[in-house]
């Protein structure tokens, strides 16, 4: 978290936009200079206060409003407050590397905004399928009842248990696939995973994840 929160190391030039708006061509964006988001978040952008924007700030994105954390964990750690109990548990790389569940105890309850979702299919599921299925069974694995989400639904463990296998079945299906000797075109055809059909974005994003899983376990990425 708080090496994502810092600029990259090296110089890295400005991105394309960056160098249109760029008038004295110094490789930097002064404030009189700058237009679009970079006028609009200038002081989000501006990591240094230098009234200047260099090509790392701008890799590091327009987040200074966001405070970096005094006191951080590898795995797990627990805050008590007011008599009340919250964990936090790292989950591992699925779609960052900076997520974790928050789990509380005397509520059976646990909150993860993006791994985990009600009724609804992930919208990728970078780096790798499995990274996924590892931190849904580390969600899993607490003792809780109610599974709030960052979007869309709040639900149950059992919906929770349902989206970890869905993981499960396309990791299969696609696999079978493989062996099988078939294309990736004929997977995607084929493998319709009807069992979630009334998951949002089914219909919009199955194919997508077929695909994702097919170059991992073909070794294309």
């Amino acid at each position: 978290m708080l090496t994502a929160l810092a600029p990259p190391a090296g110089s890295p030039a400005l991105p394309a936009d960056a160098m249109k708006i760029d008038a004295n061509k110094n490789g930097l964006v002064e404030r009189g200079e700058a237009a679009g988001q970079y006028s609009e978040r200038f002081a989000m952008f501006d990591y240094n206060r230098d009234e200047v924007l260099s090509g790392a700030e701008i890799a590091r994105g327009s987040v200074s409003d966001v405070y970096p954390p005094t006191v951080t964990y590898i795995d797990r750690h627990t805050v008590t407050l007011g008599g009340k109990r919250v964990t936090m548990t790292y989950l591992g790389v699925a779609h960052a590397d900076d997520s974790s569940v928050l789990h509380f105890p005397d509520e059976r309850a646990v909150f993860s905004a993006d791994i985990l979702q009600v009724k609804r299919l992930p919208g990728g599921l970078a780096p790798t399928v499995g990274s996924w299925i590892d931190a849904l069974s580390t969600i899993n694995a607490l003792d809780y009842e109610h599974a709030l989400t960052g979007h869309a639904l709040s639900g149950t463990k059992k919906d929770a248990m349902q989206s970890m296998q869905y993981l499960l079945d396309i990791s299969k299906g696609v696999a079978a696939g493989i062996a099988a000797g078939r294309s990736l075109a004929d997977i995607q055809k084929t493998l319709t995973l009807d069992a979630y059909k009334g998951f949002e974005r089914w219909d919009t994003i199955r194919e997508a994840h077929i695909a994702a899983v097919y170059a991992t376990i073909s070794g294309a990425r």
